[in-house]
């Protein structure tokens, strides 16, 4: 096997185990909601999809690998400095209905609102951007949709919970997704 195969295959097993990792072990759930169940079901066939497609490429091109390569070690450390600073301060599952009870802003939450969501979407896109291949765009597709919903859910707990005032001043500060550009107003 060539050794690109087998580094791709290796990061997006790494990177889903920790994934799933996570929503069994690390994030608080009493019970996980349809849309939670649904988004981890649909990711699981996408890393399927993801992992036929690395073995469906018969030549690697090195500039996109690389740029994969990157993407999948940033996932990852995004994803693993984002459990650091929640292990003592753990979060609910997305689609939870519980009232947020902290405002986290510290480690990755200083220049983004949703850093696992953003850590889950360079998975994603770097499984893309290793193979080219379209079938995999309708799985990027709606997983990002998933957390962008997850996102937005989360968002309207806060503004409806005792944290509104402190949350409106972190969101007006940090992006959503990606960190904010100095002077750019984005949400």
């Amino acid at each position: 096997m060539q050794i690109w195969r087998l580094t791709l295959l290796l990061l997006v097993l790494v990177c889903f185990s920790s994934f799933a990792w996570a929503i069994k072990s690390h994030f608080v759930s009493n019970r996980m909601s349809i849309f939670m169940r649904l988004t981890a079901i649909f990711g699981l066939v996408s890393t399927g999809l993801q992992i036929l497609a690395i073995f469906d490429v018969e030549h690697f091109d090195s500039i996109r690998l690389v740029g994969s390569t990157l993407l999948y070690a940033v996932s990852l450390a995004l994803f693993w400095w984002t459990v650091s600073v929640t292990r003592s301060r753990r979060l609910s599952v997305a689609f939870s209905k519980d009232e947020p009870q902290y405002l986290l802003q510290a480690g990755p939450y200083r220049f983004v609102r949703h850093p696992f969501y953003t850590a889950y979407s360079f998975f994603w896109v770097a499984g893309f951007i290793a193979v080219l291949r379209w079938y995999l765009i309708p799985a990027i597709a709606v997983m990002l949709a998933s957390y962008l919903c997850a996102a937005r859910m989360e968002e309207a707990k806060f503004k409806s919970s005792d944290l509104r005032e402190l949350y409106e001043g972190y969101r007006s500060n940090t992006g959503m997704f990606l960190p904010r550009l100095r002077g750019s107003r984005n949400a």
